[in-house]
């Protein structure tokens, strides 16, 4: 009987520490993708922007050789002062870029994408753009800071960069909320309902940015996971023109 037990007991202890190497060679993987992911970006960053350091410095995103890189690429997004600036792309479907990278590869931080049904343009009264937030603090990660409202009031610009010129935003709105909300909303029946979506926007806003919700304003919302993954966290910017 005691023989028993022992074996028993070394078995169950071999299967606990075949357990504790498997999770561990998880999350050494993991890390390992989250650095092979931000070192490619970063490879990306050399060869498509210029090196200068004014404040027009992506008024020159070489598309071309984005283009040449990932053919679905249609601009570049960046929140000054934040690690948030990256290419952007989009396809026929909201899948295809979950778990693939802007080089074409299987990554788990997938790439930041346009919503399939919204115009590249960025012409659609709400252009929807989805990115993962990433453990290590890459991709969409850092739209958690806009949960605090000082930090925001210190981030109050969007630029994106297409092939035309750079528009600029400011920011309008926050929330986190379920995945079936209507943050992500991309046509309207009327410039009336459209003027209702926008003050929806800012009445369940965390907090007041300060901001005016106009019909004639294009929206763009930038959304990623909160809370435990099940949520939506959901950061709404109209153009910086718009009084």
């Amino acid at each position: 009987m005691a023989r028993r037990k022992t074996r028993a007991i070394t078995a169950l202890g071999i299967i606990c520490l075949l357990l504790c190497l498997a999770s561990g060679g998880v999350f050494v993987c993991r890390r390992l993708g989250y650095r092979e992911a931000a070192e490619v970006y970063e490879y990306i960053r050399e060869e498509a922007l210029p090196t200068e350091t004014d404040s027009n410095k992506l008024s020159a995103v070489d598309a071309d050789q984005l283009l040449a890189i990932n053919p679905d690429y249609v601009f570049w997004l960046e929140i000054p002062g934040t690690d948030i600036s990256y290419p952007v792309v989009q396809t026929n479907n909201n899948s295809d870029y979950l778990r693939t990278s802007f080089t074409r590869e299987r990554r788990v931080g997938g790439c930041i994408f346009v919503d399939a049904v919204c115009p590249a343009d960025l012409s659609g009264r709400n252009t929807v753009i989805y990115g993962h937030r990433m453990y290590d603090g890459t991709m969409f990660s850092g739209l958690r800071w806009f949960l605090d409202s000082d930090y925001a009031a210190d981030h109050t610009e969007l630029r994106i960069y297409l092939e035309e010129g750079i528009r600029m935003y400011r920011f309008f709105s926050v929330r986190q909320t379920d995945p079936w909300d209507n943050y992500a909303q991309t046509t309207f029946e009327s410039d009336t309902a459209y003027a209702e979506w926008l003050k929806d926007q800012l009445t369940r806003s965390l907090y007041d940015s300060g901001s005016v919700s106009l019909n004639e304003a294009n929206a763009v919302t930038l959304v990623t996971c909160a809370g435990d993954g099940s949520e939506r966290l959901a950061v709404t910017w109209i153009p910086a023109d718009v009084q």
